[in-house]
């Protein structure tokens, strides 16, 4: 695995190269995004979403000052990249010294599939090294099967592996220093792992 540095200002041009997309290509983009969301609304049985919820200021938190589970849980939305939600569950655990929260949700529509969590690791530093092992480096990678790279998601580090040939990968990302996001999918392309992350709306987390 190849390690070398990544200065924050090669970042930056990446991300405005990435987000440089010709008009054709976000016509396309959308043309998918409304065919993903009218495959929703036929599925049998489907409900309209429900409002986002919010973290509420007297929410309940551990030693550390991170978010009980039960706070985090509500957090998951309803339908992420076209897909809907269909199991949920979280704990509060030990990390060593440390106490982290933790909440996963679920998501499926035919063969596509997510796993959604949140961890909220307070003020334990230690603990985002051990939940973020890739924050340690980083990587630039792409093979004829395989993609692995670091970059900044919103000005934040984030981390994206994608297997070409299965059609799956993660995305994650750490948020405020202190929350760790990840992304799991299967039968998806990477832009449904972005537009899952989009629509968790990582900023209602603070």
């Amino acid at each position: 695995m190849k390690k070398y540095a990544f200065p924050l200002l090669c970042c930056a041009a990446l991300m405005l190269g990435a987000c440089a997309n010709s008009p054709s290509q976000a016509n396309d983009d959308a043309a998918a995004e409304n065919a993903t969301d009218a495959e929703m609304m036929n599925t049998p049985g489907f409900k309209p979403p429900a409002p986002l919820q919010y973290l509420a200021d007297d929410a309940p938190r551990l030693e550390n000052g991170a978010y009980e589970f039960t706070a985090l849980l509500p957090l998951f939305p309803d339908i992420i990249a076209g897909t809907g939600k269909q199991t949920s569950s979280g704990e509060n655990y030990k990390m060593g010294a440390a106490f982290v929260a933790s909440a996963t949700a679920s998501y499926s529509l035919n063969d596509r599939r997510f796993s959604v969590s949140i961890n909220d690791a307070g003020n334990e530093m230690e603990s985002i090294l051990t939940l973020a092992k890739w924050s340690n480096f980083a990587l630039d990678e792409e093979t004829e099967s395989e993609i692995q790279r670091t970059m900044l998601i919103q000005n934040q580090p984030a981390f994206l592996h994608y297997d070409k040939p299965r059609r799956a990968g993660s995305l994650s990302i750490v948020h405020k220093g202190r929350f760790v996001i990840d992304i799991s999918g299967r039968n998806v392309e990477i832009a449904e792992l972005e537009s899952a992350l989009a629509d968790l709306h990582i900023e209602r987390l603070k």
